[in-house]
């Protein structure tokens, strides 16, 4: 029976919602997949509800179903939807094969390719959350091209959560993020700074964050920017279905320049086979056309 969730009423100050339903969550977590193609498990109904409980009391919503009528209504209100729900937790220099595999063989090769011509670099952190990935990226570059002070370097990321950006833009880290990080690149690419305020934490240097730039992007739309020699979409697909991970595969390959790579994360599912992705091992392939 389709849920009838009434008329819309204004804000009307703090109110309690109850439970969410199973139907509720259901339409709730069918929205999330057209927008952004994150399918929601059944367990992951209290987290919807905990997450979301705050822009119900916002709006001055006593239930979900007037939530979702609001979201259909209102367009303003899906960024912060989706701020509430895409949030995650990341941390600097992760999966420390793919930044060996960087250094090893993606730096040389593109060092090799642009000998004698415009030496830029271009990377693509395809899902940034609150930059690490992004940061992480700059920091190996820095510390593995030949002459780095020579290179141009076009270091983009992006997401669909507006807030996480603005978290990677400010640079600001607590002691966790930058746990996995050696003492020297602490101090080389780092200042100390509370995070947040009275709690120890770091940011990155003005001389790493200039190089790094942030956008609001969805993967199930084309990326404006294309060329990237590294295209990062790593502990996204966990949660796209073989639809979802085809349509962003679709915007991800034509960024990527031939020769190019793209990284995904170990613990995701098998990569729908693509005619123009090579696979160079595991998590790692090569657009050869």
């Amino acid at each position: 029976m389709p849920l009838d969730p009434g008329p819309v009423p204004p804000p009307q100050g703090h109110q309690t919602a109850p439970p969410i339903s199973p139907e509720e969550f259901a339409l709730l977590s069918e929205l999330l997949y057209r927008h952004v193609g994150i399918r929601l498990k059944s367990a992951k109904q209290s987290l919807v509800q905990s997450r979301l409980r705050k822009r119900l009391a916002a709006l001055g919503l006593d239930n979900w179903g007037r939530y979702y009528a609001y979201l259909v209504g209102h367009n303003a209100e899906i960024p912060h939807f989706l701020d509430a729900l895409t949030t995650n937790e990341t941390f600097f220099l992760r999966e420390e094969e793919h930044w060996e595999f960087l250094r090893r063989h993606i730096v040389p090769e593109v060092a090799a390719r642009r000998r004698g011509a415009e030496r830029e670099f271009s990377v693509w952190s395809a899902a940034a959350s609150s930059g690490e990935e992004l940061y992480s990226a700059a920091l190996v570059l820095q510390e593995s091209l030949p002459l780095p002070e020579a290179w141009r370097l076009r270091l983009v990321g992006s997401d669909v959560n507006s807030e996480v950006l603005d978290r990677a833009r400010q640079g600001r880290y607590g002691t966790y993020a930058v746990r996995n990080l050696p003492d020297k690149l602490r101090q080389r690419y780092f200042t100390p700074a509370d995070e947040p305020p009275g709690v120890p934490g770091w940011q990155v240097a003005a001389h790493l964050r200039r190089h790094c730039r942030f956008v609001g992007h969805n993967l199930l739309q084309p990326f404006p920017e294309t060329g990237f020699d590294l295209v990062l979409c790593r502990n996204v697909f966990i949660y796209f279905d073989q639809r979802a991970k085809e349509r962003a595969l679709s915007h991800l390959i034509p960024a990527t320049t031939v020769g190019g790579y793209l990284m995904f994360s170990h613990t995701e599912a098998l990569i729908p086979p693509m005619p123009n992705l090579e696979r160079v091992r595991s998590s790692i392939y090569r657009r050869v056309r």
